[in-house]
């Protein structure tokens, strides 16, 4: 083989060298996203510190990342500290980075959207009350990363509806990737009720819209008799001060009254007042009450009872009443308390709940003495007692007293207790069942506040903090507002904007990002509200504009076409990585472009000897 045909088979296979070392994976628009964030490491190539938002600016020797290997060697050998990206980018992630950086517009790719059903119907669901969640899957049916700009309720009943689950403001779905929407419905007033959840996005039509029918239904009607024992005592042969049972709906339709009657051992020395409110046919709108007066007359001493019972259209009818006597040959006082039972509900710890009052009355026929009045049982000490009620008080027959009771739990969970009244009643010692809730309802944020810093019109790299529910009960954060130049961007375990439900100990993250639209220092603040709270937790947000840096410029020259002989120069070290990342020899790619214009020239040099080896 002639001299000529070796150095150009030489040649030939450095350029080939030089080509396979640039191929790459062709997946550009996962590597625009990669570039854009790299796996939610906490520097991206995008960074303001690096290569900025898009390669053709070509800032910090981006061009030289067209071959992945480079980038997999700057970030092993932690070429300017890329070693943060090593548990982020494996070789495929470094194909798909090095390709969109290759051709910046093979990665504009379009993303698609689609909802798994764009009609959710909810069944008939009781005012006041909270429907299952109902979910849609929303889909990127595209090739470039949908991005969720806006999840809005709009609609007559919009407020009725909510949502929850992955797909959230800003949220990025990728290629082929999907997040899901969670719907409830709480209908606040009965009939059609109707509203639509639009999602904006950057696919084709920039929105697409979720309708939303429920029907809101007034609950059952429902019964509450309260109290559901009566108890007197009485000189045989006359009768009894009257003693009130009162009949509320608890329920949402209309309850009426079919029946009311008495019946039992001694159902003829108990008797319905003339002043009773209630009767047969009597209608009950929803929390409207009325009241059956009885009354005692014993015909013999003893013990005497009855049961009353009422009938109605609710379930559980009919409703009844326990009635005790007690006749007795002389003048007796006797003691009866408007209510058995006191439920709380929710307090939380530290507070005092309002006050609830029990009627007492001295139902026999000679004066009654309150000896005691006595709290107790397991929590006792979390109730306290007031009212006109007071121990060694004397009450005539007829008369009256208050009892007022409050509760401060001091744990969380269910609490119980008693009041017991004795006297020197003939018809015992009653006793009121106490039960209340103690919740423990807050918040923490670490830190308290954040700080960043950014060039003008250069979105900053995330910063964090973390939300806990650090009470001892389950709190709602009903939403999470951002103000100033910062937005909220999306992270693993992100908390979203909310409503969103934490248990004790839980936590999630809020990531704020900074965008100076001007010079200078500016602030902003979190604000994390829940109707569990009196005021809402903040955190403040201060930044400051930073210098900006300019891209670095390309210094490569042309090799020279002179027939000088032609080396290699040493090529100085480059910034790749940017923030102080360097490039040197070891990692400087083989160019093909240098190389053809390498062998161009070698291909005239030999051209010109073969010419003069021919004239000898």
């Amino acid at each position: 083989m002639s001299l000529t045909r070796r150095i150009a088979a030489v040649l030939i296979g450095v350029v080939g060298l030089g080509v396979l070392q640039a191929a790459h994976g062709a997946d550009a628009v996962r590597g625009k996203a990669l570039f854009a964030n790299t796996n939610g490491s906490p520097q991206s190539c995008a960074s303001a510190a690096c290569h900025s938002g898009f390669p053709a600016v070509k800032r910090n020797s981006i061009s030289k990342g067209t071959n992945p290997s480079t980038i997999l060697s700057a970030i092993s050998g932690n070429t300017g500290g890329m070693r943060v990206l090593a548990a982020y980018v494996n070789a495929t992630d470094a194909n798909d980075i090095a390709a969109y950086i290759a051709n910046p517009a093979a990665g504009d790719g379009a993303a698609g959207i689609a909802l798994s059903a764009t009609t959710l119907t909810f069944p008939s669901q009781s005012l006041g009350t909270t429907s299952a969640a109902q979910t849609v899957t929303v889909s990127n049916t595209g090739t470039a990363v949908l991005n969720l700009t806006a999840l809005t309720f709009g609609g007559v009943a919009s407020a009725e509806f909510a949502r929850a689950g992955t797909c959230q403001v800003g949220a990025n779905v990728a290629a082929g990737g999907s997040c899901s929407l969670q719907v409830t419905f709480t209908p606040a007033a009965s009939g059609a009720r109707n509203a639509t959840l639009t999602i904006s996005h950057n696919a084709a039509g920039g929105t697409s819209t979720l309708t939303l029918v429920g029907t809101g239904a007034l609950a059952p009607a429902a019964a509450s008799v309260t109290p559901t024992t009566l108890s007197f005592t009485q000189t045989v042969n006359t009768m009894s001060l009257a003693q009130a049972v009162t009949v509320r709906n608890s329920g949402g339709q209309p309850l009426t009254l079919s029946a009311i009657g008495i019946a039992g051992t001694n159902a003829a020395e108990f008797a319905t007042g003339a002043s009773s409110t209630c009767a047969v046919g009597t209608v009950l709108n929803a929390n409207a009450s009325c009241n059956v007066q009885l009354t005692f007359q014993p015909t013999a001493a003893g013990a005497r009872s009855a049961t009353l019972s009422i009938g109605h259209n609710a379930a559980a009818s009919p409703s009844t009443v326990a009635l005790t006597g007690s006749g007795t040959a002389t003048a007796q006082p006797a003691v009866s308390l408007s209510a058995s039972t006191l439920d709380f509900g929710m307090a939380s710890l530290g507070a005092k709940s309002a006050a609830q009052s029990i009627t007492l009355t001295n139902s026999g026929q000679a004066p009654l003495t309150l000896a005691t009045l006595a709290l107790g049982g397991t929590a006792g000490g979390d109730f306290a007692l007031a009212g006109t009620c007071a121990i060694g008080a004397t009450i005539a027959a007829g008369g009256t007293c208050t009892l007022q009771l409050t509760f401060a739990p001091t744990v969380v969970g269910t609490r119980s207790g008693t009041l017991t009244v004795t006297s020197n009643a003939a018809n015992g010692n009653p006793v009121v069942a106490l039960s209340g809730s103690g919740v423990q309802y807050a918040i923490s944020v670490n830190p308290a506040g954040l700080s960043m810093q950014s060039p003008v019109g250069v979105t900053s790299a995330t910063t964090q903090a973390v939300i806990t529910d650090s009470g001892a009960s389950p709190i709602t954060l009903s939403s999470i507002t951002i103000s100033g130049p910062f937005s909220m961007q999306q992270g693993s375990n992100s908390c979203g904007a909310g409503p969103i439900d934490l248990t004790p100990g839980q936590s999630c993250s809020v990531y704020v990002a900074f965008l100076p639209a001007a010079a200078g220092a500016a602030t902003g603040e979190v604000v994390i509200s829940s109707a569990s709270l009196t005021q809402p937790t903040r955190i403040a947000l201060t930044g400051q504009t930073a210098l900006d840096q300019s891209p670095a410029s390309d210094t490569t020259s042309p090799p020279s076409s002179s027939s000088a002989p032609l080396t290699s120069a040493a090529v100085a070290p480059s910034n790749m990585g940017g923030a102080g990342c360097t490039v040197g020899p070891a990692d400087q790619l083989f160019d093909p472009i240098l190389a053809l214009m390498l062998a161009a020239s070698l291909f005239e040099i030999l051209r010109r000897r073969a010419r003069v080896y021919r004239r000898e």
